[in-house]
């Protein structure tokens, strides 16, 4: 798993998927539980030390795809699979005149871990911006629907963190604005740097860069 980790360890796992679609999370569930085995979920592998095997099940999320699911003349609901890119997103986002992610900028790893960490960064979390998700939840078998409240979120906290392995993430849904100059710059360093920089009404792109 060299590739897929950030310190480069030259890990091998005992079983290793890819997961490309749902199907495929309950399939691999499965499957571990009638070996036996642990099965844990690989995201961008950022701040993770190997070791030398992995054993059990690895599921590499995998999943992409950014589907606009509703808008309105201010705001849009963007849905967007756990295998993809958490900056390349933030990007994107900022790109289309979006605003709502803009804060967290450069934060490493994939979608589908933001909930259970609930990112955050200068001012900004994601549970801020967070609508819902879908999980698939290992106890029950089944894909279910969660809406903000019932992740729970804390600072850098959520129902996931406290219950590891329990829920798979396969997308998130996020609701982002289309209004300019309502960007959140009240965090210090932030605001210090647009000051010195004589940026007086940021934009999304001020904030990002």
């Amino acid at each position: 798993m060299h590739d897929f980790n950030t310190f480069a360890f030259d890990s091998r796992a005992e079983y290793f998927i890819s997961i490309v679609d749902e199907e495929q999370v309950s399939q691999s569930v499965q499957f571990a539980e009638q070996k036996e085995l642990p099965y844990q979920v690989l995201s961008g592998g950022s701040n993770l030390l190997f070791k030398e095997r992995v054993n059990g099940l690895t599921l590499h999320m995998q999943l992409k795809g950014r589907q606009l699911i509703s808008e309105d003349e201010n705001h849009l609901i963007l849905r967007v699979a756990a295998g993809e890119n958490w900056h390349e997103l933030v990007e994107h986002s900022v790109n289309q005149g979006w605003q709502g992610l803009e804060n967290l900028a450069l934060i490493p790893g994939l979608v589908g871990a933001s909930p259970v960490q609930n990112i955050g960064a200068y001012g900004v979390e994601l549970c801020d911006c967070l609508v819902s998700l879908r999980a698939f939840d290992t106890r029950s078998k089944l894909f279910i629907e969660m809406n903000n409240s019932a992740c729970e979120f804390g600072y850098r906290d959520s129902l996931f963190k406290r219950n590891k392995g329990r829920y798979v993430i396969v997308s998130v849904d996020l609701k982002l604005s289309k209004e300019t100059g309502c960007c959140e710059v009240k965090y210090r360093a932030l605001s210090d740097y647009l000051s010195a920089n004589d940026i007086v009404n940021p934009s999304a792109k001020d904030v990002f860069d």
